[in-house]
C-alpha cells in the first residue's frame, strides 16, 4: 500500500502489485531453498507441496535432481504462473509510467528465472538472473 500511495496509485492498481511482490518473494523462496536448507536446516517450501510422505529435508539437501523436488518444485511453479499472470493483467490499472516499466522489467525477469526453475531445482545447480538476462532486459527498454 505505501508503495501504491509512494507512487499516486488508485486502489484499483494494488492488486496487481501485490501478486507482483509475492511472486518476486515465491522467485527467492524456490531459487534459495536448498541453500536454505543446508545452512540452517529450515525447509523453506510448504510441506504440502511434496508428495506425501518424502522426507522434505533428504530432498532439498542432496545433490541430484528428484522426483519429489520437482513435484514440490512443479506446484511451486505453477503458482508462480498464476502470481504473474494476475500482475500482468491488472498491470493496466497502474498509471504511473515508471512504476509501470518496472513492474514489466521485474515480470519480464520472474518469467525467465520460472522458465530456468522449471529445467533445474537449484539443489544441482543455483538458479539466477544471467547477464543475457540483463542483456534482453535493455534491449526491451
Amino acid at each position: 500500500r505505501a508503495h501504491r500511495d509512494l507512487h499516486s496509485e488508485a486502489a484499483i492498481a494494488q492488486p496487481s502489485m501485490d501478486a507482483l511482490m509475492l511472486a518476486v518473494g515465491l522467485t527467492a523462496i524456490l531459487q534459495q531453498a536448498p541453500q536454505r536448507f543446508r545452512s540452517s536446516a529450515v525447509v523453506w517450501l510448504p510441506a504440502q507441496w511434496f508428495p506425501s510422505g518424502a522426507d522434505m529435508g533428504v530432498w532439498l539437501g542432496g545433490r541430484r535432481r528428484n522426483p519429489a523436488l520437482d513435484t514440490a518444485y512443479g506446484n511451486g511453479l505453477t503458482r508462480l504462473a498464476e502470481l504473474l499472470l494476475a500482475a500482468e493483467r491488472g498491470r493496466k490499472a497502474v498509471h504511473n509510467s515508471g512504476l509501470a516499466r518496472g513492474m514489466d522489467a521485474t515480470a519480464f525477469l520472474l518469467h525467465r528465472m520460472q522458465k530456468r526453475l522449471q529445467n533445474r531445482t537449484p539443489n544441482v545447480r543455483p538458479v539466477n538472473i544471467t547477464l543475457l538476462d540483463r542483456w534482453l532486459l535493455r534491449l526491451r527498454r
